[in-house]
């Protein structure tokens, strides 16, 4: 196992909207720099598309997670705010195969 991802919905987060999801992962240290967050989250978001009513992820970074900021932006992740002091990214749900 290299690491993990996740969703929750908006009924376990009052900062989320209806049709929202909040996207999580994390990939243990000797794993990371080889892309595995990056197809980890792709596939969620194309698993998300095709069996659930979901419209939007969302991604809530520390301001300090420079890789995880990177991650958002390669992933077409737009900035949407702040929640709690940490910055939230959103994007469509739509599969786009990496």
């Amino acid at each position: 196992m290299v690491g993990w991802v996740d969703y929750e919905t908006d009924a376990e987060h009052a900062w989320l909207g209806p049709g929202e999801v909040n996207v999580g992962y994390n990939v243990f240290a000797p794993h990371r720099r080889k892309g595995y967050a990056s197809r980890a989250v792709e596939l969620l978001m194309q698993w998300l598309a095709h069996n659930t009513d979901h419209h939007t992820a969302a991604l809530l970074i520390d301001p300090d997670n420079t890789r995880s900021l990177r991650l958002a932006r390669r992933l077409g992740f737009t900035p949407a705010g702040e929640v709690d002091g940490e910055l939230l990214f959103k994007r469509p749900v739509v599969g786009r195969a990496t």
